[in-house]
């Protein structure tokens, strides 16, 4: 028979005509092409005669490929699917390219939503831009936690997008014609890692590779964007408000408790000072007293106040060193937010004592005539022959006592032509040894009036910087007690800490040795004399006291009121007297740090760009994908299955697309396996599992040769085919393959 005609195949077959798909398809007599045809020419011709071939008969493998093929034998019996192979079909009527069919909607649902999905990222984008310095709101948070999804969902979005990019790509590419390196670089590019390893094993370093490394490197630059595109930071608001404060300097307008002489005074000092004497060191080196009010430091210690500096500076405090305050109680400032930071400036004046070095005398004191022969020129406020017993109760004595020898000083109420320009003098005495020792200190009181700016963080206040007075410009000489409440508070200074025996020691001859907790250190002082206190810590410290007394004087029961206290009842002297005090007010600076969300607009500006870049490819791919003229087969495995010998598979459903096509066939099991095994050099192929070794040459000894090739039964088979220019599978009996060829 001549190679280039097949209906000779059918003469002698067992099975005639049944079972065989049989077409017409022309054939040409002197044809040197297997399929009946020219070479290269795959035509039809309209007036060549039709032959009735076998449409699934592989032609036969010439002599040098080393390759055999056989026709399937479509009476095998039906198998685990139901009908034989080639009797199983899909679909009762073939469906065409891009037809509609029931797997189509969900498949149309999906690209749908991945099309459109990009537009969440552009949502949350644009909404980040406009949260941005708004204060939080349930709104925001919901977006916050959207957000948070970013580094994991948008890479997941964006390979599905990039890759069905990448897939359209190569099927156009390839319907249209492509070198085979361009379409391996598209469909394997399905991810970041992916893409460059298809462009270092193909070496294809060329634009085209380089842009697509490029675009998956997108992926993980867009998910970090989404995650820091908002934030929440704080904004400061600022407002002005009205602060009311202690005013110490209104000696003119308002009187202290010392204005008259009742037991109510010695109340308040006991319990003011003793409160004050009972603060941990801590507390007392802090810039705010127990109660929270602030403490105004010594400006002397900054700069001195009898001196001018020229333009009266600010001067800045120091936080971190210590500083000699002014007094051991601060000043109240009230209606100060209770968060936030306020910013305001206030005017106090304290009274500042310069005392040097003592005088110590050892003698014996007992004798009645013994202080009228110290004190020649006598004693103003105290009596000369006992000047350590009270006024009012010559029981009670103290172990030091307070005297003036100024006949005359200058009230800040006088007019400041009678002003008299000297200091005021203090002198205290101290017998810490029973009447056997008298220690002295000469000491002079000025007034220091300031004005200090104030930083409060809610409730808790610190001076931040101080400056000399430009309100209160008085000469430091004026005192803001009158001539009645100095004398008073003589008197009853001795005795603030309460009426102690003979033996005992004044916790504020204690205080003044230099002891931080003078109530606890027992009835004997730490020291048996002012000897070894230098005039310096004793100034600091007497100052330190006399303030305290004297602003317990004034403010009588508010002190204990505390930074932030509502002063609305307490500022009028015309209130109840246990809680009246002179306040005076003062613009403040009110700065709420408010919560606000924080856009990062580098970032926004990231995730818009790269959104949108991703946007065009979900539209290119969606529409490359429904209109491809071919369906796409390009890297699944079920296109395997398309014509293959080594397979029985229904010949209808050429037009799937590779994914639909493996749903139909995924119960088929399929082995790669050598087809060509008694060759040298075996033949790699995918068939169907138990059916690939049935499409492989096999030994002679398992099959039974029929027709003009019987002759060459007892060759391997390999020599058989050298002689038999054609075979077949025709049947299997008794457990050996029955073979038909022809010579």
């Amino acid at each position: 028979m001549p190679r280039n005609n097949y209906t000779s195949l059918l003469e002698g077959s067992p099975f005639g005509d049944e079972g065989v798909e049989l077409t017409e398809v022309p054939a040409l007599e002197n044809s040197d092409s297997p399929h009946g045809l020219p070479d290269g020419d795959t035509t039809s011709l309209p007036n060549a005669p039709l032959r009735r071939v076998m449409t699934k008969l592989i032609p036969t493998r010439r002599a040098t490929s080393r390759l055999n093929y056989k026709a399937l034998n479509t009476q095998e019996s039906s198998g685990k699917y139901g009908k034989t192979d080639a009797q199983q079909t899909f679909f009762t009527k073939p469906p065409g390219l891009n037809d509609w069919t029931g797997f189509t909607y969900p498949t149309l649902f999906w690209d749908v939503l991945l099309t459109i999905a990009p537009v969440t990222y552009l949502f949350f984008a644009i909404i980040a831009r406009i949260l941005d310095k708004q204060p939080l709101s349930e709104f925001g948070a919901r977006i916050q936690k959207g957000i948070a999804f970013g580094p994991t969902i948008f890479p997941i979005m964006f390979a599905a997008v990039v890759a069905r990019l990448m897939r359209g790509l190569a099927l156009r590419c390839a319907t249209r014609g492509a070198h085979l390196g361009l379409l391996e670089q598209l469909t394997g590019s399905l991810s970041l890692a992916s893409a460059v390893e298809r462009t270092v094993f193909l070496r294809r370093f060329d634009i085209s590779a380089f842009m697509i490394i490029l675009l998956w490197l997108l992926s993980p630059l867009g998910g970090q964007s989404s995650l820091r595109i908002l934030d929440v930071t704080t904004m400061a608001n600022v407002t002005q408000g009205q602060i009311y404060y202690f005013n110490t300097t209104s000696g003119v307008d308002y009187t202290s408790s010392f204005s008259s002489a009742d037991d109510y005074v010695s109340f308040l000092i006991t319990t003011v000072l003793g409160a004050s004497f009972m603060e941990s060191e801590t507390v007392q080196n802090s810039p705010v007293d127990q109660w929270n009010n602030v403490k105004i430091p010594r400006l002397n210690e900054l700069s001195p106040f009898t001196d001018a500096v020229p333009g009266n500076p600010w001067i800045s405090v120091d936080q971190t060193s210590h500083k000699p305050w002014s007094s051991l109680t601060g000043i109240m400032i009230g209606g100060i937010p209770p968060s936030g930071m306020s910013k305001l400036t206030l005017e106090s004046s304290y009274l500042e004592l310069s005392c040097p070095d003592g005088d110590h005398n050892d003698r014996d004191f007992s004798l009645s005539d013994s202080y009228k022969k110290f004190f020649r020129s006598g004693l103003q406020f105290r009596n000369i022959s006992a000047p350590f017993t009270y006024v009012r109760d010559e029981h009670a004595t103290s172990s030091f006592f307070l005297d003036s020898r100024s006949r005359h000083f200058s009230h800040e109420s006088e007019p400041e032509q009678d002003y008299i320009n000297t200091p005021v003098n203090l002198l205290y005495a101290s017998n810490l040894c029973n009447h056997l020792q008298l220690d002295l200190f000469n000491c002079s009181i000025g007034t220091a009036r300031v004005e200090s700016d104030i930083t409060c963080h809610g409730t808790s206040c610190i001076v931040n910087r101080m400056r000399r007075s430009e309100i209160y410009t008085k000469p430091p000489f004026s005192m803001p007690f009158n001539k009645v409440e100095f004398r008073n508070m003589l008197n009853d200074l001795p005795f603030a800490m309460g009426v102690l025996h003979d033996a005992v020691v004044s916790p504020i001859d204690q205080y003044l040795l230099g002891s931080n907790t003078p109530l606890t250190a027992g009835f004997k002082p730490i020291a048996t004399n002012f000897s070894g206190v230098p005039g310096k810590v004793f100034s600091d410290r007497l100052t330190a006291t006399w303030n305290t007394v004297w602003q317990a004087s004034m403010a009588k029961g508010s002190i204990a009121l505390g930074a932030g206290a509502n002063f609305s009842a307490n500022f009028s002297a015309d209130s109840n007297y246990e809680a009246s005090f002179p306040s005076a007010s003062s613009k403040a600076t009110i700065t709420h740090e408010i919560p606000v969300y924080a856009a990062n607009h580098l970032f926004i500006a990231n995730l818009l760009a790269i959104t949108l870049i991703l946007q065009v490819c979900a539209i290119a791919g969606h529409y490359l994908k429904y209109r491809a003229t071919a369906p796409d087969i390009l890297g699944y495995v079920s296109a395997m299955t398309i014509e293959n010998p080594h397979m029985h598979v229904p010949p209808e459903a050429n037009t799937l697309d590779g994914l639909e096509r493996a749903r139909y066939l995924q119960k088929m099991k399929v082995q790669l396996a050598d087809v060509d095994q008694d060759q040298v050099e075996g033949h790699l192929a995918s068939g169907t599992l138990n059916e690939t070794m049935q499409s492989a040459n096999f030994p002679a000894t398992d099959c039974t040769l029929h027709g003009p090739c019987t002759e060459y039964q007892r060759l391997p088979l390999q020599r058989i085919e050298d002689h038999c220019a054609e075979w077949h599978l025709t049947e299997m009996r008794g457990g050996r393959k029955h073979i038909r060829g022809t010579l």
